[in-house]
């Protein structure tokens, strides 16, 4: 399994060898689809200059987001408004539900990936991992034994120390409400297949529930390679556009979506 996730990993950073027009994913989406993620491209823009206004280009604004995020050197700045603005367009569309899934939400699409597989053959990709990852069988005499041993742990912690244990589990728990997970077999994967194959390593890692790793071989890209659409799709969807749901959806009002 090392291996199968050891090629993924080298299969995702070969795209940047591999040239794919945003217009041709666009037309794919249709008409209001692609209008809400011209949107959030827009949006994604005006955050890097937000935060990066010195920077000369958008390589530069996305090496020194991607360096903020391993160094947590400073808090990101956005714009709530615009954020808002987006996740709203989104949400009319129904695209955001394409991409991300809240908590216990119902996805009725069904988008096979399997026809676009080229690359890795079928019969090396675990489908319970690929595909169906959402099912954690837990032990339950192993649960409560380990229940056990982190009320004891906690119990013996400092008042300092317990106040700050709570908050970060008030935190875990948050996160658990607003959070949100990748549509495996939802229409973005599925576009962004049918208009290039190579797209199925990036879409196979979010299959997953994860996102892509930001990796020494990464970092060491050029400010050129990181402006290509298979690089930048990776920070503006799995960093920027999840966060932006975690951090503002609640303040929304419910949207009518049309699926």
């Amino acid at each position: 399994m090392r291996s199968i996730r050891t090629f993924i990993l080298l299969t995702l950073l070969g795209l940047t060898n591999v040239s794919i027009g945003q217009q041709e994913f666009l037309n794919e989406l249709g008409t209001e689809k692609a209008e809400s993620f011209r949107k959030l491209i827009d949006s994604y823009q005006r955050f890097l200059s937000l935060n990066y206004p010195n920077a000369s280009s958008l390589g530069e604004q996305t090496r020194s987001f991607m360096m903020q995020m391993v160094n947590g050197e400073k808090p990101l700045n956005y714009d709530s408004l615009d954020a808002i603005n987006v996740i709203s367009s989104l949400e009319q569309s129904g695209l955001r539900k394409e991409i991300y899934l809240y908590n216990e939400e119902e996805y009725e699409g069904n988008y096979e990936l399997r026809e676009f597989l080229s690359e890795v053959e079928a019969d090396e990709i675990d489908e319970s991992i690929a595909f169906d990852n959402r099912e954690i069988i837990v032990n339950d005499s192993l649960k409560k034994k380990w229940d056990a041993i982190f009320q004891e742990r906690f119990e013996q912690l400092s008042p300092e120390q317990k106040k700050i244990e709570e908050e970060l589990e008030k935190r875990r728990k948050e996160r658990k409400i607003w959070g949100s997970t990748p549509t495996p077999k939802g229409l973005f994967h599925y576009t962004l297949l049918k208009t290039d194959t190579s797209f199925y390593a990036y879409c196979l890692i979010r299959s997953m529930d994860n996102s892509p790793a930001i990796t020494p071989a990464l970092t060491e890209l050029s400010n050129d390679e990181l402006e290509l659409w298979n690089i930048q799709i990776i920070f503006m969807i799995d960093y920027y556009l999840r966060d932006i749901l975690f951090r503002y959806r609640r303040h929304m009002k419910p949207a009518t979506n049309k699926r």
